[in-house]
């Protein structure tokens, strides 16, 4: 068993990581690159098929990058809309929806910071689906606003639908069979 006792191996290690190897790589990768444009000017058999599978990559990881910072660059303008709101009042007994780029839709309780930090949170773990609306409700305490987040899932087809992102009933759903002992229509009942 070889055991490293002059610590030769974490040296190489950390020799990889310095500046001197980065260039060096890049170097090698230029360097390569301009032999298969050369190779392809002389007509060397497949050298023009890899330059145009490098370039297609290259223009893929290009537009791939581009499309995300637009998306996290609009949800960080919503993002700071909502912020904005909340700020102007300290209303915090609410019920929100969020409507995304997608068609999909988020419901939830809360004041206006709980809904751009929902908004942004849902967004990220969704392929950065972009929110293009927020529709606020103010209720006069948090079991109300817990009620009208239920009939706002119900009313968005919550578990007949794959519209929403929400993954459980609301609270409200037990609040408004106990005030009406019944749910509200539209709900499956299960």
């Amino acid at each position: 068993m070889y055991i490293d006792s002059d610590g030769e191996f974490w040296e190489f290690i950390a020799a990889l990581a310095s500046p001197e190897v980065a260039i060096i790589a890049i170097c090698t990768v230029v360097v390569a690159y301009l032999g298969l444009v050369l190779g392809d000017t002389l007509g060397v058999p497949g050298a023009g098929d890899i330059l145009d599978g490098i370039n297609e990559s290259f223009n893929q990881i290009s537009q791939s990058i581009s499309n995300n910072i637009d998306r996290i660059k609009a949800n960080i303008k919503a993002f700071l809309v909502v912020v904005a709101l909340s700020v102007m009042t300290n209303k915090n007994s609410g019920t929100y929806v969020i409507e995304y780029e997608s068609g999909h839709a988020y419901v939830g309780k809360g004041g206006y910071l709980r809904a751009g930090v929902s908004a942004l949170y849902h967004s990220a773990i969704h392929g950065f689906d972009v929110p293009v609306s927020f529709f606020y409700m103010p209720a006069s305490n948090d079991r109300e606003a817990f009620k009208n987040e239920y009939i706002l899932m119900v009313d968005y087809g919550f578990h007949q639908t794959d519209v929403l992102y929400n993954q459980i009933w609301s609270p409200g759903r037990a609040y408004y069979y106990e005030d009406y002992g019944s749910y509200y229509p539209g709900d499956p009942g299960w």
